[in-house]
């Protein structure tokens, strides 16, 4: 592995950091980008493999506007009323016609 030594004033920009830095050469030339430590999301690896993980299986996934959707409709279905049992048998059947209308 190649190491580069930084600077102290180099080494506080990184560690002072609470966003991505550019390194750029002296042309002003993007050469790499670098997360410092206080940017890195704790357990952020582990989330990254479990989504890969989740949109290679063969289970049904669902976009933010049609989870939106489904919980406007089981808010007004409980508002007026609906049982617990109806409100599992009313997200039934939104599942089934999103999947009738991806499929």
């Amino acid at each position: 592995m190649v190491a580069i030594v930084l600077n102290e004033e180099q080494t506080g920009v990184l560690n002072g950091a609470s966003e991505p830095i550019e390194v750029r050469d002296a042309s002003g030339r993007l050469v790499a980008r670098i997360k410092p430590p206080a940017y890195e999301i704790p357990g952020e690896n582990e989330l990254i493999a479990q989504a890969l993980r989740s949109r290679e299986s063969n289970q049904p996934s669902y976009t933010s506007e049609q989870v939106q959707a489904h919980l406007r409709s089981l808010e007004e279905a409980k508002s007026a009323g609906a049982t617990n049992e109806e409100l599992r048998a009313l997200l039934r059947r939104l599942q089934d016609s999103d999947a009738k209308a991806a499929g």
